[in-house]
């Protein structure tokens, strides 16, 4: 690009004596100099605009199969099944809380003992917490930040391992 500027002042880059020498170019060369310069200033731009968008697309996509992938590993390796299962099969089999109940009307007392079934929000809580870590809105804050800085998103996709 600065060898096609130093074409309008008329001079050019000597490479033997490292320096620019005076030179008159003819029509052709001025005009083709004029068209490289024109196609290089405005199509710079929508190739930068270009790239930026289809790498951070890239980028992204590669990003959300990488969280959909760890979201995926947690819910196999931290879904209730088990303990679901119990739970509806079985609704005294797990017990929430146990209660004693001491019944003082008689000369000798009666305790009664009866187990509440489990709640079935309490199955899902581990499994809610794991998936809280991993979905952090920090993290997205992070993301849109590093897109709209031009910053490098790779090293907050290591993050994510």
């Amino acid at each position: 690009m600065s060898t096609l500027m130093r074409l309008f002042g008329g001079t050019k880059f000597n490479v033997l004596r490292k320096r620019n020498d005076a030179n008159n170019f003819s029509v052709p060369e001025l005009f083709m100099g004029v068209l490289i310069i024109t196609l290089g200033i405005f199509l710079l731009p929508t190739v930068a605009i270009f790239y930026f968008y289809a790498f951070v697309t890239i980028i992204l996509s590669v990003l959300a199969l990488q969280l959909l992938l760890i979201v995926s590993q947690t819910l196999v390796t931290d879904f209730p099944y088990f303990l679901i299962f119990f739970s509806l099969s079985r609704p005294h089999f797990l017990p929430n809380t146990i209660m004693m109940r001491v019944d003082g009307e008689s000369e000798k007392g009666s305790i009664t003992i009866e187990s509440l079934p489990v709640n079935k929000g309490s199955l899902f809580a581990k499994l809610a917490q794991e998936l809280k870590l991993l979905v952090d809105v920090q993290t997205f804050k992070k993301i849109v930040g590093s897109i709209f800085k031009g910053l490098n998103l790779f090293r907050i996709m290591q993050g994510f391992l």
